[in-house]
């Protein structure tokens, strides 16, 4: 009998899939927690929604420029950000939530946001990012779901590539390295360094 690996997503319309998991935003912008069937931390898969509502506030709040001063690089154009649509581009590791009030991060939201909610509103903290070698097309649904297992099945083997560390503040333990898939993703599971894996650093 196998081991049941499952692993939990959150869609996102763009352009913040894309600035999850190659422009360097290190926060995700939600009105709930994770709960208590999601402990921290967790690897989240990211998975890119098919509207195109949200892709003036790449302008209006500023997307572009925060891109452009994490990475060093311009985001590309709503065409090529578009193709991802319907897809698992990667996986992020979540690793503590705290109220908008309480984050510095430039990407939390609530504080440049007018129409962003002011109540009970969390910034997730992120630390890593997993970019998937291949996207992989998958239904969405709303707040956090379980992704199905054929795309399980094609996510895992993936998570053995390169983990991209993000702000250097927030890499209080060890973890870059490749993914301990027999262990599964979420909960209490840990990265195994492994000496044939490259490891990018920022």
């Amino acid at each position: 009998e196998g081991v049941k690996m499952e692993i939990r997503a959150l869609t996102f319309q763009q352009p913040y899939a894309s600035a999850l998991v190659y422009g360097g935003m290190d926060i995700i912008n939600r009105k709930f927690q994770p709960g208590a069937t999601t402990p921290l931390p967790f690897w989240l898969a990211i998975h890119t929604g098919k509207s195109k509502r949200k892709l003036k506030e790449r302008k209006t709040l500023g997307i572009d420029k925060l891109w452009k001063e994490s990475t060093g690089t311009k985001m590309p154009p709503d065409p090529v950000l578009m193709k991802t649509a319907g897809h698992i581009i990667g996986c992020v590791r979540v690793v503590s939530t705290r109220d908008w009030r309480e984050e510095e991060s430039p990407w939390a939201m609530n504080a440049r946001c007018a129409h962003a909610p002011k109540g009970d509103s969390y910034c997730w903290q992120i630390d890593g990012v997993i970019k998937l070698k291949e996207p992989i097309s998958c239904n969405g649904q709303l707040r956090l779901w379980k992704v199905p297992k054929y795309a399980a099945d094609a996510i895992f083997p993936q998570l053995g590539g390169t983990v991209n560390p993000l702000s250097k503040k927030r890499r209080k333990s060890e973890f870059i390295g490749k993914v301990k898939t027999e262990a599964g993703v979420g909960g209490d599971s840990k990265i195994k360094a492994e000496p044939n894996v490259k490891v990018e650093k920022i």
